[in-house]
């Protein structure tokens, strides 16, 4: 349902005694009429006889409010007051292909508005649009109205409908009385708008050369701003990659900077690693004996050695603990030799204090020797003086 005002020019009326008008007039005809499309092109709509001239859309006008130019928006049981200057008469009828009506002008501006020249009429209206385009008489249109309602009659200055949509001043009884320097006021002429075809979307479309402008200006500025948007999409890729890049070289200096100082560690790490593994593989195999395996993991290795020597199995979660672990094993080793073993295994891993009494023996030959011999004597018992 869309709203529609078509415009009819009417005569210089005749003011009643009590100041009000009341004049015959033709509201509107059938044809077809041109409306402005928001984007500035031209949209012809058909009226044809069967709707206007229709019953129920005859009847729709009987009584509706007559107002001072077109109201900002449709009338209704709120706002009718603030608008309406009189009202078109009960009585809605053909007349050749022209609705004629009575109307009455109750306010005393809008009568002496129309005394001043403003003698057109504008129906406003509600319709359907069969969007179904034809010609008619030659005539071009684009949609056909159909459902007409009248809302409104209003007073405006230029007709949509032509000249011979107006009030009507020579019915019987009616007089019409001019100024000596009355002058008609001359016909509107209608406007024919050329059209030009364009191409959009890979679509040929007609429209007029404003329009055309109009859309062509848009999509250029539309453009400009896509190019300018994939500039600076392009800076900030660039931009990324250049940081990306960067962060690769610090972590490949990271990297290298890393080996370096693992490789300068490496050989005292692995002698320390050689000597306390010997040193527990060597109280792994006086202890288990022949359960003794060489593939096992130094975790493994201590925890058998524990449970051997403490006859009971370790808390699983707690041998996790590398901490808890070693203080269970060195209990366990002290235990075993009253302290040779753990005894021979520290010095095996401590170098010499400074100061400490040196022989000039190698102090890892030292501590080797005198691990194996608490492992030889671990056997004897313990003389306690």
């Amino acid at each position: 349902m869309v709203q529609r005002y078509d415009i009819g020019t009417l005569r210089k009326p005749v003011r009643l005694d009590n100041g009000w008008m009341r004049v015959d007039g033709h509201l509107t005809r059938v044809g077809v009429f041109e409306y402005l499309n928001n984007d500035g092109t031209i949209r012809r709509e058909y009226r044809p006889a069967e709707e206007v001239f229709k019953a129920d859309s005859l009847e729709s006008f009987a009584l509706v409010p007559l107002t001072n130019d077109h109201p900002p928006e449709a009338l209704n049981a709120t706002n009718t007051k603030a608008f309406a200057v009189g009202n078109v008469g009960e009585s809605i009828r053909r007349d050749t292909d022209h609705v004629r009506a009575t109307l009455i002008i109750t306010d005393a501006a809008a009568a002496k508005a129309a005394e001043s020249g403003k003698t057109a009429l504008s129906c406003g209206y509600s319709c359907d649009l069969d969007e179904t385009p034809g010609t008619i008489n030659g005539e071009r249109y684009d949609a056909i109205q159909r459902n007409i309602r009248g809302n409104h009659v209003a007073l405006v200055d230029s007709a949509r409908a032509g000249p011979t949509a107006k009030i009507r001043m020579d019915a019987t009884g009616a007089a019409m009385i001019h100024p000596p320097d009355h002058k008609p006021a001359p016909a509107p002429q209608e406007q024919h708008m050329s059209l030009i075809k364009m191409r959009l979307d890979g679509l040929d479309v007609e429209v007029t050369e404003n329009a055309k402008q109009v859309i062509e200006r848009t999509l250029a500025e539309s453009a400009k701003r896509t190019d300018a948007l994939a500039v600076d999409l392009a800076t900030a890729r660039a931009d990324a990659s250049k940081q990306s890049a960067r962060a690769d070289g610090l972590d490949a200096e990271l990297k290298k900077a890393t080996a370096r100082a693992d490789a300068a560690e490496s050989p005292a790490k692995v002698a320390a690693a050689v000597k306390a593994r010997v040193a527990l593989e060597t109280v792994a195999a006086k202890v288990l004996g022949h359960e003794f395996k060489s593939d096992g993991t130094d975790a493994e290795l201590k925890i058998a050695i524990v449970e051997k020597l403490d006859g009971a199995k370790l808390d699983g979660a707690k041998a996790q603990n590398a901490i808890y672990l070693d203080a269970r094993f060195d209990g366990a080793v002290s235990r075993l030799d009253g302290g040779g073993i753990a005894d021979a295994n520290r010095k095996l891993n401590t170098p010499p204090a400074p100061g400490e009494r040196d022989d000039g023996a190698d102090p890892v030959e030292k501590a080797r020797l005198a691990f194996e011999a608490g492992v030889r004597n671990a056997w004897k018992p313990k003389v306690v003086a």
